[in-house]
């Protein structure tokens, strides 16, 4: 037998009779194929281990069901609101009684109500079996709704009994035809759902469960945990290589400082070369490009620095100090000309930036030797003017 498409899928359907009473189960697989089902204690331990969903159907009889229009957007706002909205239906007081909601239509929602001490039992008794459902719902919530009239599912003494999607209830047997008329339900208006003799009813109920709520009793200090140990290990796990990236990131920056400071040292440090070459009576240097700046613009009678060693490394500095493969190994201002002295991977690399320096600078820039050094090339680059 294959279900209605609204039917939820990969599930475990399990039937409640009663503290250590035989249950009723059958599974539903991906296509909405009803499959294995049994009258027994509990479940096969493979079974309920294979299930992406437990759904659990109880008693209706200990659930008040209701529906009421609530002032809620949100299913917690529909949780405060709902035991003061259905109070004066409740035969016990609303801090007695353990509240569940769902959405029905826009504004309405249904309200189920019990004890709390009911609620434990079940879900007691349940995990003694082994059983940590996922929903627990009340079985006359599963009866398929008939909207034109009423349902009715008749299972041993007991009557299962849907008005619409207005009402729902459980009564004995014998009391329902008496209840339907007090409702204004006509005769011709009952649909009578009857299960294949000798059998459960639990495969008409399992074709009702895509037409009923969202309703779950497990809910606030009930709501289940252990399907969502599984997804909390994932994202303790995903928390703690998001860290580990984290770290790694940092790890990654503070190198590249350190890189870029050394880059940053040694052209200072050519800086600082080519200025005690131009200038040999200085004896400190502490900041090498201000100083050769300050020697210069006073030595020419301006502030305009053009054609100095100076001019040239600062023109050629960030694009050595962006290279990775390339490093700059010492520097030389002699005649006019800027000589960088360059280690890299191969002669292509130190080829890439002569090109690049002589595009960047406008500058005449000549390869002058290349020399194999370790697995790696060093090579020397002149800048000048363009003649």
């Amino acid at each position: 037998m294959k279900l209605p498409a609204a039917t939820v899928r990969n599930l475990l359907l399990i039937h409640w009779h009663g503290a250590d009473a035989a249950l009723d189960w059958l599974t539903v697989d991906g296509s909405g194929r009803l499959g294995r089902s049994a009258h027994e204690h509990a479940p096969p331990a493979a079974i309920l281990a294979a299930a992406a969903s437990i759904v659990v159907l109880v008693p209706s009889e200990p659930v008040t069901l209701l529906l009421a229009e609530l002032p809620a957007r949100t299913l917690a706002q529909a949780r405060l609101a709902a035991p003061f909205a259905v109070e004066e239906h409740l035969a016990a007081a609303v801090d007695a009684l353990h509240f569940a909601v769902a959405p029905m239509a826009r504004g309405h929602w249904w309200v189920a109500a019990l004890a709390p001490a009911q609620l434990k039992e079940w879900i007691d008794d349940l995990r003694g079996r082994g059983i940590e459902p996922d929903r627990l719902l009340p079985d006359v919530m599963a009866v398929p709704a008939n909207e034109s009239g009423a349902s009715v599912l008749v299972d041993g003494d007991r009557a299962l009994i849907r008005i619409g999607q207005q009402q729902a209830f459980a009564s004995d047997a014998e009391l329902a035809p008496t209840l339907l008329a007090a409702a204004g339900i006509a005769e011709a208006q009952v649909v009578r759902i009857v299960a294949d003799s000798g059998q459960s009813p639990l495969s008409k109920l399992a074709a009702g469960l895509g037409q009923c709520s969202e309703l779950n009793l497990l809910s606030k200090t009930f709501a289940p945990r252990h399907r969502g140990r599984a997804v909390r290990g994932q994202w303790r796990r995903l928390g703690i290589l998001a860290a580990a990236c984290l770290l790694l990131a940092v790890v990654y920056l503070k190198l590249d400082e350190l890189r870029l400071s050394q880059r940053l040292a040694a052209l200072n440090g050519a800086m600082e070369q080519v200025y005690r070459q131009r200038f040999p009576d200085a004896k400190q240097v502490p900041n090498p490009l201000a100083q050769m700046r300050s020697a210069l613009a006073a030595a020419s009678g301006s502030g305009v620095i053009s054609g100095t060693g100076l001019d040239l490394l600062t023109r050629t500095a960030p694009l050595l100090a962006a290279q990775t493969q390339v490093s700059l190994q010492a520097v030389e201002y002699r005649a006019g000309a800027l000589v960088l002295d360059l280690k890299a991977p191969t002669i292509e690399a130190v080829d890439a930036i002569r090109e690049s320096l002589a595009s960047i600078t406008q500058l005449v820039a000549t390869l002058e030797n290349v020399d194999r050094d370790g697995n790696g090339v060093r090579g020397r680059i002149r800048l000048g003017r363009k003649a």
